[in-house]
């Protein structure tokens, strides 16, 4: 009993619980292409991860949110990995609305608040919650039913905003299939835990795929410093990246008040056309090579 109350919790996270459980049955399903359906133009389906990384907790806990919005012939589909503990009740917050109007985006909520503490053990790769094996199985479920939704051809982006950075570096590097599922990932004001591969026991020790690291020249956040992201630029140009690597740094916006994603979201707050523009023009650029 207790599994399916908090079922109904993180079914009503967002938009409408019993529309997601009625899509979950299989009652209710999400067009191909539908622009901006659903409540608030987003739409929530909820996916099993099936993989044995993934705790038997009880039927429910096997299940991970997706809210999704669907643009209308989009040429690519962004995988979006949300900062701070992990949750998406939507996808309004943050760099992520930038994006949402031109491409479809499928923002993952893995149902539990992922800690995020700098300490390290032989099973949380850089990090409890981002390195651990659960949650890039929780990832990989939900890049299969993007596959499955949009066919098998449609490039994927997955990208990750300050701590979901460094699910995208769990993700590519705890298993090379990760990487031949996706199209390209993107680090957008990532922080600074285990930056590149091959650092803290990586066991993959290379990338091969168009990486994008986007990151505020001026971010004040100790834990997403632009230092951390051109170290990780360099280290990919030197060779641990065998695909194509570039660095965008913005100027300019909400550089003056604190750190904190409320107040500047990293650096992006009154740049967003800018930062918009390089997030796509990455994504243009390498989506026909999937």
């Amino acid at each position: 009993m207790k599994n399916f109350v908090d079922f109904i919790k993180l079914a009503v996270g967002s938009v409408s619980g019993a529309i997601a459980i009625l899509m979950m049955l299989g009652i209710v399903s999400l067009p191909a292409k539908a622009h901006h359906g659903g409540v608030d133009g987003q739409q929530v389906r909820f996916v099993q991860c099936t993989y044995e990384e993934c705790k038997d907790k009880g039927r429910f806990d096997l299940y991970s949110k997706l809210v999704v919005n669907v643009v209308e012939d989009s040429p690519a589909v962004v995988l979006w990995l949300q900062g701070g503990e992990g949750r998406v009740s939507s996808l309004n917050f943050g760099p992520i609305e930038y994006i949402r109007d031109t491409l479809t985006v499928v923002g993952l909520d893995p149902g539990y608040r992922i800690p995020n503490k700098r300490r390290y053990g032989p099973n949380t790769w850089g990090g409890p919650g981002r390195w651990n094996k659960e949650y890039v199985a929780r990832i990989k479920s939900a890049v299969m039913w993007i596959k499955q939704t949009w066919g098998h051809n449609m490039p994927i982006f997955i990208m990750g905003h300050s701590a979901g950075a460094q699910g995208v570096s769990g993700y590519l590097m705890l298993d090379p299939e990760n990487q031949t599922l996706v199209t390209g990932g993107i680090w957008s004001g990532g922080n600074d835990v285990a930056p590149y591969p091959g650092k803290r026991g990586m066991k993959v020790k290379q990338l091969d795929l168009p990486a994008l690291i986007i990151h505020h020249a001026k971010d004040k956040c100790p834990s997403t410093s632009p230092r951390a992201a051109k170290k990780r630029y360099k280290k990919y140009k030197e060779g641990l990246n065998a695909g194509p690597t570039e660095l965008v740094l913005i100027e300019g916006g909400a550089t003056g008040g604190r750190c904190g994603v409320h107040d500047s979201a990293h650096g992006y707050v009154g740049v967003k056309d800018v930062y918009t523009e390089a997030v796509l023009k990455f994504i243009m650029k390498y989506a026909g090579q999937q």
